[in-house]
């Protein structure tokens, strides 16, 4: 509940604010999806622009500086991100890092995190700004139900066979 006075200035409201900033970059990913005719899945442009509109939008405003919770909220997306864009850059490379399930993994469990962090925070601090803890409980909620779906349709729902498969790209 009490975070130190340090997060609204200095260094680490300069890293807030360029996590903020690495929004941008971010969407070309997004961009390259689109220009290489790639399927864009919803969770993928859903959570891109949201995050980006909650960082710029919500939780960061110079007079404030970024919440408890969304200071939170950025470390923990620049962890997950830094591992995931470090195998999507070792995959560009044509080097196969094992993990991909494990991403996912972590990915489900930083939502969990983030929905409890941000109904602690309501729940148990004073927030300055409890609409803000409040919608990174509706997002966090959001993001767990696509990225479970993601995880059921990847690893668990069964696959046709090698040969159906084959013979349904043939109709295609």
């Amino acid at each position: 509940c009490h975070l130190p006075p340090e997060i609204h200035s200095g260094p680490v409201a300069m890293a807030v604010y360029a996590f903020a900033l690495s929004k941008v970059p971010e969407m070309i990913d997004t961009l390259f999806i689109v220009l290489h005719k790639k399927p864009l899945i919803v969770l993928h442009w859903y959570h891109h622009l949201t995050v980006m509109l909650y960082c710029w939008n919500i939780s960061y405003s110079p007079s404030v500086g970024m919440g408890g919770e969304g200071t939170m909220f950025a470390v923990m997306n620049a962890i997950i991100h830094a591992i995931m864009y470090t195998s999507y850059g070792l995959k560009a490379m044509r080097i196969r890092p094992p993990g991909d399930m494990l991403i996912t993994v972590l990915q489900l469990l930083q939502m969990v995190f983030g929905a409890y962090i941000a109904v602690y925070r309501i729940t148990h601090c004073r927030v300055l700004r409890p609409w803000n803890a409040a919608g990174g409980v509706a997002m966090y909620l959001s993001y767990f139900y696509l990225f479970a779906d993601f995880f059921y349709s990847k690893y668990l729902k069964a696959r046709p066979k090698a040969p159906e498969r084959d013979a349904a790209k043939k109709k295609e």
